[in-house]
């Protein structure tokens, strides 16, 4: 099932919505993702677990949409600092994935937990590309949106706060991106075990 809701699509009209009249997000929004966040971060194992990293400002990101619950963390980047950042530099620095090069055992899982304000995947493609949104492809030149990213499903989709697991296959490489933020990439390398 193709994603194709939360408004995203609405980011190609960023030039005419953009508006700082927005207010944050109330208390239950922010408090669920507390929760979350700590219940996630208690089942994350750190040698298997990557995080998921932006820095949305909710008013200016939630105006742009007018929708309370695109950013539901305090983040310091605004909006059009985060579109002009993409535009210079073809990368958003605050939204990364961390560690980018982990190390596992053949047969063992990948956790993603999304420590940001903002939903991500975290999707094994077999070459980075783009993602499912034109404008930030085109803004960080990946202009082919990778094929992975065009078969997402809903629970593909990590909420801020959600802990995401991947199970790794068998290649040495793995490669994982955000299908919405596509230059957010890490690779997995496994290890065989030989007995």
């Amino acid at each position: 099932m193709r994603f194709t809701a939360v408004c995203f699509s609405a980011l190609a009209l960023v030039a005419v919505a953009c508006s700082d009249s927005a207010t944050p997000p109330t208390a239950p929004a922010v408090a669920p993702f507390a929760s979350r966040l700590a219940s996630a971060d208690r089942q994350a194992d750190d040698a298997h677990t990557l995080r998921m990293y932006d820095s949305c400002d909710p008013a200016t990101f939630n105006a742009v949409f007018n929708d309370p619950t695109i950013c539901i963390k305090q983040g310091h980047v605004p909006f059009d600092r985060f579109i002009a950042e993409l535009t210079q530099t073809q990368n958003a620095a605050q939204w990364r994935f961390g560690p980018k090069n982990v190390e596992l055992n053949a047969g063992e899982n990948v956790f993603a937990l999304n420590v940001g304000g903002e939903v991500h995947t975290f999707t094994r493609v077999a070459q980075f590309g783009g993602g499912i949104l034109p404008l930030l492809n085109d803004l960080t030149g990946n202009t082919t949106e990778a094929p992975e990213c065009k078969t997402l499903e809903a629970d593909d989709f990590v909420a801020p706060g959600a802990l995401y697991t991947a199970e790794l296959n068998t290649d040495e490489i793995q490669h994982f991106q955000c299908c919405i933020h596509p230059w957010m990439r890490a690779d997995v390398k496994v290890k065989h075990l030989h007995s």
